[in-house]
């Protein structure tokens, strides 16, 4: 009996190994798909009408993207691969969620046989020839059910944070943001879920007339819910905040968000749980540019490289920034920008004949103008430091404003007041009184971006698929700050990247008048 017993759960121990692949199978599809692969780098390993091409050029991430959910590009649609469609047959309910032409036909499911077919020759299970630009692959059996076997990890379960009746966001803020400013961020948020949540944009109404009811647009209407995660300490420890947060209380994404102090930890933070963080208020956000976090623009760093560039000949200049341990990494990122253009940063008093970079609150930095003998020629005034809009900076020591430039990404004065004309109307419709309007817009536009963005994204709830449509639709969302453009891309995750230079009025610093500068 018991011999019976041990080759029973032995034959079941042996079926289930052969049905789910193992984690170093999925690992090397995931390297195919990604194009990390040594296959990829064979010779003739992948071709387009011919042509051999690179291995990042033949990864089917490049095209089929994270998600596996596809994508298009002007007339060029590119189906999903992901494995619950791959291998399910196309039919008209399962095609209709897909984009067209895929809702206009049906196909057998792919197996990994069909699947080796269409990618060494470019033919579909029914015989339909695939797209010119999808490359032809020679890969050797083991490589194709490697990438199968990743496929089939692909946009398979609905998100964290997601539930049949909610979505839940949380908001970060950090302790260096002044108080007032983190309740316009959170007023701004909470009313504008609580309207949504109310139906005031009719979803359900729009659901139910919508000719992608079934397809795209996601299948019910679910409520929104806002956690605020206020981190404290050092950044250093945000880590464990973070991680622990979102332990006890799993979300789709972070919305929004405010620190002027290293946004890194939760930079780091998002791509290791794979959460979306939405155009948080970043002004010291880490340089490079992850898939999970999508910002404004690149910050105070990116606001002092423009103003080193257009120092030719400076070879230093006094720095005034925010004291305590916020200001010092704000001192060391400006100062990091700066000497990449060979100009050195001193925190002496300043005198004739020097230039100021002032990373300051406005009324800090005209406290300061107070106490000097001598004023410096040129004050830059970063932006990045203020939670004002351009148009706000008007200093009222006459000797401070004939000598002051503001350098910004945002656009100035009517532009600026152009943009934010949807805002102040909403502001106004709800009743809300913020004092740092710049920080409010942007919080509103997050969660009208979030909401266009879930629009198009299917009952699973995929959030590499969020941040995929989120490519397609930002440059499309009407604007609501003051930014004057708004664009991200697959390998872009700086919406704005241009720094403008606006001298106050009645500067004497005319010339720097609708200078831009690119930190690229």
């Amino acid at each position: 009996m018991r011999a019976l017993l041990l080759a029973a759960l032995l034959a079941g121990a042996t079926a289930v190994a052969q049905t789910v692949p193992d984690a170093a199978l999925i690992a090397r599809g995931e390297a195919i798909y990604f194009g990390t692969d040594e296959s990829l780098a064979r010779p003739g390993a992948a071709r387009v009408q011919g042509a051999p091409i690179p291995p990042q050029a033949a990864a089917c991430v490049a095209c089929h993207r994270r998600s596996g959910l596809g994508s298009a590009e002007a007339s060029l649609l590119v189906p999903p691969i992901a494995g619950h469609l791959l291998f399910n047959p196309l039919a008209p309910q399962t095609g209709q969620r897909l984009p067209w032409p895929s809702r206009d036909r049906t196909r057998p499911a792919y197996d990994e046989a069909t699947l080796a077919r269409a990618l060494a020759e470019g033919v579909a299970p029914d015989g339909v020839a695939l797209a010119a630009p999808m490359p032809r692959y020679a890969l050797t059996r083991g490589e194709v059910a490697a990438l199968a076997a990743y496929l089939r990890t692909l946009s398979t379960d609905t998100a964290p944070g997601v539930t049949d009746e909610e979505v839940v966001f949380a908001t970060v803020t950090t302790p260096d943001v002044p108080p007032e400013q983190v309740d316009d961020l959170l007023r701004t948020l909470q009313a504008f879920i609580a309207d949504k949540n109310a139906g005031t944009r009719h979803e359900t109404r729009r659901r139910a007339q919508a000719f992608r009811t079934d397809s795209t647009m996601y299948r019910r209407f679910r409520r929104w819910r806002l956690e605020h995660w206020a981190l404290t300490g050092e950044p250093h420890t945000w880590r464990a905040q973070l991680e622990a947060r979102y332990a006890a209380t799993p979300v789709f994404a972070l919305l929004s968000g405010l620190s002027y102090d290293d946004w890194s930890p939760v930079h780091e933070f998002c791509e290791r749980a794979r959460v979306p963080c939405l155009l948080p208020n970043a002004w010291l956000p880490p340089g490079r540019e992850d898939f999970y976090s999508i910002y404004f623009s690149p910050g105070l760093a990116a606001e002092a490289d423009a103003v080193a560039a257009s120092l030719a000949g400076t070879s230093e200049v006094v720095l005034w920034a925010a004291s305590g341990p916020a200001g010092t990494r704000q001192r060391a990122a400006i100062a990091t920008a700066l000497a990449r253009h060979g100009v050195a940063v001193s925190e002496r008093t300043p005198s004739a004949g020097d230039v100021l970079v002032a990373a300051l609150p406005s009324d800090e930095i005209e406290r300061r103008w107070q106490s000097l003998a001598q004023p410096p020629q040129r004050v830059y005034v970063l932006a990045g430091a203020l939670a004002e809009l351009p148009d706000a900076w008007q200093p009222k020591d006459a000797a401070l404003r004939a000598r002051s430039v503001l350098v910004t990404p945002l656009a100035c004065c009517a532009q600026a007041q152009r943009q934010m004309a949807r805002a102040d109307a909403w502001f106004a419709a709800k009743r809300i009184k913020v004092g740092a309007r710049r920080i409010a817009a942007n919080a509103l536009l997050a969660a009208v971006v979030a909401v266009e963005t879930l629009m198009h994204v299917d009952d699973r709830f995929s959030r590499e698929y969020c941040i995929e449509k989120l490519e397609h639709n930002l440059e499309n969302v009407p604007p609501f700050t003051a930014y004057p453009r708004l664009a991200i891309g697959p390998s872009q995750r700086f919406a704005s990247r241009r720094v403008h230079f606006h001298p106050a009025a009645g500067s004497r610093a005319a010339l720097a008048e609708g200078a831009v500068g690119d930190p690229r």
